[in-house]
């Protein structure tokens, strides 16, 4: 019974992220960020993590721009390691 009450607050989290970012983004940014989700969920909370910070000093909608330039600093910020194993 656990994992399904510990995947159904995964899910309600997961729709009140996507309904907080909904308000907070215009449509191609909202689309955008979703598939930041897809294709990198660490960056995707990183950059979810901004946006509700941002949301309580300004109570504007952000674009595409905004969100690429938000990205962008990110990818500027991010350092890739990686290790070879011989």
């Amino acid at each position: 019974m656990g994992d399904v009450e510990n995947l159904q607050e995964k899910i309600r989290k997961e729709q009140q992220i996507k309904a907080e970012m909904n308000k907070l983004l215009k449509p191609k940014a909202y689309e955008r960020l979703m598939n930041v989700r897809i294709s990198n969920e660490k960056s995707y909370f990183s950059v979810v993590a901004l946006l509700l910070q941002y949301s309580k000093q300004v109570k504007k909608r952000l674009g595409d721009e905004e969100l690429l330039e938000i990205l962008q600093s990110l990818k500027n910020n991010y350092e890739p390691t990686f290790e070879i194993k011989r």
